[in-house]
């Protein structure tokens, strides 16, 4: 049954969602230009068809909600592109809206490669936004103009966890990464020592422990970043702030540092400046702007493979599947040593080109 792409219920009143936003395909060249879209798996050739088309179903008031949402998206990215001024505000609302395009291009995918993996989606755009520590490194060059790339999406790593997305718009790239507690730990916040996944449910938490209380730099350890801007934003989950027993990890004058849970679990914007975390300042500042312009070969590396190193990390570092039995553990184990040698093999290809 189709499943609308927001709320992954049968689509009331149905109409098309495009991942890829008709704005943002306007803004990057000509809506009707044919693009590759992965890999047909039965016919072994590139999908190819326009940016127009790559749209799925979706409630019509599902639709409708998102607008407003696009529209400020907009505006913001417009900003961002003319290397102008942002604010706090404006980075929390550019990574939900990137939350929202990484997912889309999940569901997306699974859907164009007729779910080949069997994966079966615990949450869908409307539910899978703004609930895990995210970040943004953001990167720039000079000797390329219009257009829209995406990277490591489609694959069987970004199958089962989208975790990481790369993205180019126009001379901007992007690495975009999501999950449970993935720097919070090395902020000093709340953090589980195991992220594991069950029988029944994928992604499920661990054991809960306070934070340390002290940042550690750097938070992502192991990722080699290079002259590109680094955003993060911590996120507490809805589990354990609604949960009494959880939310005293949070009642502590260091938390109330970087969270307003009576307003948001989403945490304020953070900004590695120099090695050092700092927060972002409310009023609209041009701090973001990278500052070195990257020649287009070396950015279209380091992206795809900056967001394959984080799909590796997550399904290698932060999730336990011991806790599986039967039919679900060797599925896993086929999954995960696929998604290594596709990754692996992806990896090979952009060192030798």
């Amino acid at each position: 049954m189709k499943t609308c792409i927001f709320c992954g219920q049968y689509p009331e009143a149905k109409t098309k969602e495009h991942v890829i936003p008709r704005w943002l395909i306007n803004l990057t060249g000509d809506s009707k230009r044919f693009a590759t879209f992965g890999y047909d798996l039965e016919s072994k050739k590139a999908r190819e068809f326009s940016f127009d088309r790559f749209q799925f179903p979706a409630c019509d008031q599902c639709n409708e909600k998102f607008s407003a949402m696009e529209e400020k998206s907009k505006q913001i990215m417009l900003h961002l592109i003319n290397n102008q001024p942002l604010n706090n505000e404006s980075f929390s609302h550019l990574l939900t809206w990137f939350d929202k395009v990484r997912i889309g291009l999940w569901l997306g995918f699974l859907k164009l490669n007729k779910n080949k993996f069997g994966i079966e989606p615990n949450f869908h755009i409307q539910s899978g936004i703004n609930r895990a520590d995210r970040l943004l490194f953001i990167y720039r060059t000079s000797d390329i103009k219009d257009g829209i790339n995406f990277f490591c999406v489609g694959t069987p790593s970004f199958d089962f966890a989208p975790v990481a997305f790369g993205f180019r718009i126009n001379n901007y790239f992007f690495i975009n990464a999501s999950a449970t507690f993935l720097f919070s730990r090395r902020l000093g916040l709340p953090f589980s020592a195991e992220n594991y996944i069950s029988d029944t449910h994928r992604g499920a938490v661990g054991i809960i422990q306070g934070g340390l209380e002290r940042i550690i730099t750097p938070l992502i350890r192991g990722f080699r970043n290079i002259a590109g801007t680094e955003i993060y934003q911590p996120v507490a989950m809805r589990a354990m702030v609604h949960d009494k027993k959880y939310r005293t990890y949070y009642d502590n004058a260091y938390c109330k540092n970087f969270f307003a849970l009576e307003e948001s679990m989403l945490g304020k914007i953070l900004i590695n400046d120099s090695g050092n975390i700092i927060h972002y300042m409310d009023i609209a500042s041009d701090i973001w702007v990278p500052t070195v312009t990257l020649h287009k070969s070396d950015v279209y590396k380091h992206v795809a493979k900056g967001a394959i190193w984080f799909q590796n990390y997550f399904n290698n570092e932060m999730v336990n599947g011991d806790y599986l039995s039967g039919k679900y553990k060797r599925n896993y184990k086929k999954l995960m040593l696929i998604a290594k040698i596709v990754n692996r093999r992806l990896i090979e290809k952009l060192e030798s080109d």
